[in-house]
């Protein structure tokens, strides 16, 4: 009996938090009330309020659930690059070090039968106005993006330290678009539509926030090799 009332309790969060994932992703954070979401998950507000707390509990769950698995995967590849440039005596190369940052907030969207609903989630929370909404998401990837930031120092030694933070900032920014506008498909009066893959999103974006970010210093690192090769 107790097994099945633990059950049933773990279905009804699961009900409650995918509902409200799809429901945050299409009407975003705050048009989303908490009654509206009790009666499409089709439970009562006191079962929200059990599992957690108020709506605020709710969004913070819901975030850590979908995107832990994003941002321990780019703490481990980023670790992965320095580790690699540190046993062949090198600085890490500036895209490996890009790509592995940005690739993992595409890939779990590769394996969801809703992939757009995932990726609106993420933009959402991006570019949410609630400050305490905004602060949870920039939250949780504290730790990826300052690993990111001192594999890109490795990377560019040469560059003021506060010109790369900002240049990293414009590339977050390239990326919470990017994802927005890959969820709902926008497409400008007379422009061709977005027929591009998720892989060739990640390629075209690397290669922007590469270039975007390093400038010279890629351009340089890049005809160096070739000479060297």
């Amino acid at each position: 009996m107790a097994v099945m009332q633990e059950q049933a309790r773990d279905n009804t969060k699961t009900r409650i938090m995918n509902t409200a994932e799809e429901l945050f992703a299409v009407h975003g954070f705050q048009r989303t009330t908490i009654k509206h979401l009790a009666d499409e998950a089709n439970v009562n507000l006191a079962a929200v309020n059990y599992h957690f707390g108020s709506k605020m509990g709710l969004i913070k769950a819901l975030l850590e659930s979908r995107l832990g698995p994003t941002i321990a995967r780019q703490v481990q590849q980023l670790s992965e690059v320095q580790k690699q440039a540190q046993s062949e005596g090198r600085p890490p190369e500036i895209r490996e070090a890009v790509e592995a940052f940005i690739e993992p907030v595409f890939e779990k969207s590769r394996s969801l039968p809703d992939r757009n609903r995932f990726m609106a989630l993420e933009g959402r929370a991006m570019w949410e106005a609630n400050a305490k909404i905004r602060n949870i998401f920039t939250g949780l990837f504290v730790q990826s993006f300052t690993i990111f930031y001192n594999t890109m120092s490795l990377a560019l030694p040469e560059m003021p330290k506060e010109d790369l933070l900002w240049r990293l900032h414009y590339g977050v920014g390239a990326l919470s678009h990017c994802m927005r506008m890959c969820s709902i498909r926008l497409s400008a009066q007379g422009s061709p539509t977005y027929k591009a893959e998720i892989t060739q999103v990640v390629d075209s974006l690397v290669d922007f926030i590469a270039t975007g970010v390093a400038g010279d210093n890629l351009r340089k690192k890049d005809l160096e090799k070739t000479m060297t090769s």
